[in-house]
This record gives C-alpha cells, sequence and structure tokens, in this order.
C-alpha cells in the first residue's frame, strides 16, 4: 500500500511539474515575437522564381492542340504548390495567322529574341533565354522550371502591388539586393490579364486565355542596385480603350521581373540545345500575391520624398535650354540624384548639382515637335534608391511676330472650390479630390499631383463634371499618414493655372482598449499558475 501511495504522489508531482511549465511558457511567450524579415524562401527550394516567356498565337495549330493543353496542365500543377513557384506572362503573335489579343509590343517582345532562338510558335523561354522549349509535353515543362530554379543567381527580392484609380492601373515596385555584389538591373512590369476571351481561327470558336500580355507599365528600367540597396519605383498603367479585345480590369495583374544585364548563363547540353546568348537573364519575378506570401510589402530603411518637380521655361522653343529642378527631401544625406530623359525613344542620363536647396540639371535644346519625357532618381546614404513620378513637354516654334494679339493668354483660367471626400478619410477609404474650374475659353487639361511623404509623386487627370467641376479619385492610402496635393490646369488659349499645396490626414483606427482583448488570456494563466501552486501544496501536506 506505501508503494502504491509513493506512486501516487510520483504522478502528482510530475502533473504539478508539468502544470506549472505550461504556464511558465504561456506567460513568457509574448516576450518573444515571431522574428520579422527573415530571408525569404522559395517553393522547391528554388533560388528564385523563375520567368517563363511564353510565345504563341491562337491561328496556329501545334500551339492550340499541343502547347496549350501542355501549360494549362503545368498551371494546374501550380496552384497545388504553395507560394507560386514561376511566374509567366503570355505573348500573343499574328503567326501564322491572325490572332486578336496581339500588340505591337507583343512582337517587339518576339523580336526581343528572334535573333538568336528558333523561329515560330509555340516557343516557350526561361529566365529570358536560360533556354527556349516547344512547350508540348507538361513533364519536360516543368523539367526546364526546376533547371532554371535551381540556377545560382544573383540574390533579390522582389516585392509589387497595384491597385485600380478609375481607368489606369497605379502600381508601386520594390527590389532589395540580398548579394554580397552589386546587381545591373534592368527592371519590367507586365501587365497581364486571365480570362480572356478572342477569336482562334485553328479551333474556328472563342477560347478562354490566361497570363495575356495586355502592356508594359515598366519597360526595361535600368538600374544598378548595391549590396544590400534598395530600388523602389512607382507609376501608373493607362488602360487601353482601344483594345481590340477589350480589357476586363477586373481581371487584370501585374508581374514583376529583375533582369540582371552581366547575366548570360545558358542551359548545358543535352537539354540546352537552344540557348539565347545576346539576352540577359531573369533573376527574380513576382506578383502581388507571392509579395503577400513572402510577408507583404517592406518598409524602406530609409524615406526620400520629391515635394516638387519642375522644368523652365515651361513652354520650351527650339533654341531654349531646359533647366529641370527637383526639390527632394531625405532623412540621410543623398549620395547621387539623376536626371533621365528620353526623346523619341532614346533615353540618356545625367546628374544633377545642388543648388540653394534643390537639385538642377539643364537639358537640350531639342528639335521642334519632340516630346521630352523626364524622371529624377535620387540614392540616400542607405543604399534606398527612389525614382519621381515620370512628366513630359513638347517643343515647339514660338508663334510668329504677325501672329494677333488674341492668341496671346488672357488670364481667365480660374480654380476654386477645391475639397475632398471624405474630409477625414481612413486607410480603407478611396478619396476623391474635385475643384471648379472656369475659363473663357475651353478646357484642356486638369491634373491632381499627389504624394505620400517618403514615397515618389503621382498624377492622375481629373474628369469633368457638371457645373464646371472636375473630380479624380485617388488610391487607398496607409493609416497615419499625410496626402499631399496640388492640382493644376490649363485651357486652349495657353492660360496654366495652379493651386497651393493641399493636404489630408488619413486617420488611424483606434486600437481596441487592451484590456478588452487580453483578460481572458491572461486569467488562463494565472489560473493555471494557481492550480499548479494549489496542487504542490496539497501534495506537500500529505
Amino acid at each position: 500500500m506505501k508503494r502504491l501511495n509513493c506512486d501516487r504522489l510520483g504522478v502528482h508531482q510530475w502533473f504539478t511539474a508539468l502544470i506549472l511549465a505550461v504556464g511558465l511558457i504561456l506567460c513568457i511567450l509574448p516576450l518573444f515575437p515571431p522574428s520579422q524579415g527573415d530571408e525569404v524562401t522559395y517553393p522547391k527550394d528554388y533560388t528564385h522564381r523563375p520567368l517563363l516567356e511564353f510565345f504563341t498565337s491562337l491561328s496556329c495549330a501545334p500551339c492550340m492542340d499541343n502547347a496549350h493543353p501542355a501549360v494549362h496542365q503545368v498551371l494546374d500543377d501550380a496552384d497545388d504548390i504553395d507560394g507560386e513557384p514561376f511566374e509567366m506572362v503570355v505573348f500573343h503573335q499574328n503567326i501564322p495567322g491572325s490572332d486578336d489579343l496581339t500588340t505591337t509590343e507583343s512582337t517587339e517582345r518576339y523580336a526581343h529574341y528572334k535573333d538568336d532562338i528558333r523561329e515560330g510558335v509555340p516557343n516557350m523561354l526561361f529566365d529570358g533565354g536560360y533556354n527556349e522549349l516547344y512547350p508540348n509535353d507538361a513533364a519536360e515543362i516543368w523539367g526546364e522550371i526546376d533547371a532554371s530554379g535551381g540556377r545560382d543567381v544573383a540574390l533579390a527580392t522582389l516585392w509589387v502591388r497595384f491597385e485600380f484609380v478609375e481607368d489606369s492601373v497605379k502600381y508601386e515596385l520594390k527590389a532589395n539586393n540580398v548579394g554580397t555584389s552589386s546587381i545591373s538591373g534592368s527592371v519590367y512590369l507586365f501587365v497581364i490579364e486571365n480570362g480572356v476571351w478572342a477569336y482562334s481561327s485553328h479551333l474556328d470558336k472563342n477560347v478562354s486565355s490566361d497570363h495575356v500580355f495586355r502592356g508594359y507599365a515598366m519597360e526595361d528600367k535600368r538600374q544598378t542596385i548595391e549590396e544590400n540597396g534598395w530600388f523602389n519605383t512607382s507609376g501608373s498603367w493607362e488602360i487601353d480603350q482601344d483594345a481590340t479585345v477589350p480589357i476586363n480590369p477586373d481581371n487584370l495583374s501585374v508581374v514583376a521581373a529583375l533582369f540582371d544585364t552581366s547575366d548570360h548563363d545558358v542551359r548545358p547540353p543535352p537539354n540546352g540545345e537552344y540557348v539565347n546568348l545576346l539576352t540577359f537573364r531573369c533573376i527574380q519575378s513576382a506578383t502581388p500575391e507571392t509579395t503577400e506570401y513572402d510577408g507583404g510589402f517592406p518598409e524602406t530603411p530609409s524615406k526620400i520624398t520629391f515635394s516638387s518637380l519642375t522644368h523652365s521655361p515651361e513652354k520650351p522653343t527650339p533654341s531654349d535650354s531646359v533647366t529641370v529642378t527637383a526639390a527632394i527631401q531625405s532623412e540621410y544625406d543623398l549620395v547621387s540624384v539623376s536626371l533621365h530623359y528620353s526623346v523619341d525613344g532614346s533615353s540618356s542620363d545625367i546628374d544633377m548639382t545642388l543648388s540653394g536647396t534643390d537639385y538642377t540639371a539643364d537639358i537640350g535644346p531639342f528639335s521642334d515637335g519632340e516630346e521630352i519625357k523626364y524622371e529624377v532618381a535620387a540614392e540616400d546614404g542607405m543604399g534606398v534608391i527612389i525614382y519621381s513620378e515620370e512628366l513630359s513637354f513638347m517643343v515647339e516654334e514660338e508663334p510668329g511676330d504677325d501672329d494677333d494679339d488674341d492668341d496671346e493668354p488672357d488670364g481667365s483660367l480660374k480654380i476654386s472650390d477645391v475639397s475632398v471626400v471624405p474630409e477625414e478619410p481612413d486607410a480603407g477609404s478611396s478619396i476623391k479630390v474635385s475643384a471648379v474650374i472656369e475659363s473663357d475659353h475651353d478646357i484642356s487639361k486638369v491634373t491632381v499631383h499627389y504624394w505620400i511623404e517618403g514615397e515618389s509623386p503621382e498624377s492622375r487627370s481629373m474628369s469633368k463634371k457638371s457645373g464646371g467641376r472636375y473630380e479624380a479619385t485617388l488610391g487607398r492610402f496607409e493609416e497615419g499618414s499625410t496626402l499631399y496635393y496640388n492640382i493644376t490646369a490649363s485651357d486652349e488659349d495657353g492660360n496654366r493655372r495652379s493651386t497651393n499645396e493641399y493636404t489630408v490626414s488619413i486617420q488611424v483606427e483606434a486600437e481596441p482598449e487592451p484590456a478588452e482583448e487580453t483578460p481572458g488570456f491572461l486569467f488562463a494563466e494565472l489560473f493555471i499558475v494557481i492550480m499548479g501552486i494549489v496542487l504542490l501544496l496539497v501534495w506537500k501536506r500529505r
């Protein structure tokens, strides 16, 4: 009996110890939250997410009969793998016949590769030319995906997000070099659409296509990203209202791709029979879905803000040089500020110099009728690079001396009654900006320019409503942030007006009182500890 009593006391002792241990663990767990910012890992132990570029045609028999079923099987397989193991963009071609999903840009993408690959469709390129494949077998496609995903690349993480604002896609993209050397980067942002119905002349019926390339939101933006450096850019893509097959905004998404211009890696034989040595390789791809899977859109280690970007003269002639001026605020000293501009597709870069509190650069003169697009890139000592919005101007000859004085602007343009709805928006609210624009002449353009501190400015055209009021809807913004905006308007007589800068505070949602959300959990912990102490006392008394 005594032996049995000792056994019973032993059970009490171990049970009491267990209760106390559980209570102690529950008490200290809140002191050790899950770590943040861990290195991103990729499905199937890949070094990165490969990019697949599929060239096809709805008029092509081998494409419709063989390649499309194989590709659909691969996409179905990928749906069962968490984290999206690869990304795909489908470029339609008018080969051998017409395909209504073909665009000028989709054919230009094919031309980008065609000098060093097998001609014709179907064809699939992996990571920008690491290998190519006649994609008629799902297993063979997976073999090339695995080979691409397992190759050594410069290590970088890529994030992208977007939202719809009226008839455009507003996007933001970030890249972080997590490797041990600089990356000579080329960044693309492909706009794709799923569930696009179009006519197949081969099948003589309408078919649904996914991952269809609809245009570039960003094309070959060159930027060197230093070790541990960050690249941050944003902008918008206007939805083509005249597309042969209408674009459904609800089915749009974006695929971001970071290429390394120094990477010309190729798939070794026997599988690497067809290789492209002229182009450079993709080292990372991303979508909004992978961004969430990888931990969400990150904060950069520092903030850079463009508060204004202008050029002078505002309407240059062929005899004028143009001064671009940028006002930039940064938490850390800027190590470089450069102006990137293009004329008829030909791009140039020039360093900007600090003049007082602003950065300036002179460009031009340019020829009559040329359109110049420009943007500014600023880099701080933390390795963060941020791009401004892209602006543009036209170069035109001055009116002749014999022009009537009536052709001069008469100053009748006015902007009034500027307002936002809601006046105190929260993070879940879209913001409608409006103003009344009046002039004795037809209004030619009304634009709202807006920015959040630490992010690049954006511009959005305002639409005319009744009573001379113009409106634009801006996207949702993070709680606690401050939205800055101003409005510019111009009319057919050459008048141009700008408002002062306005601000809107994005409200912070009130957090629940701590006492309302934690007492149950704390009481459970306390109860377990007390019960453990009681059982220990009972055991000692015995």
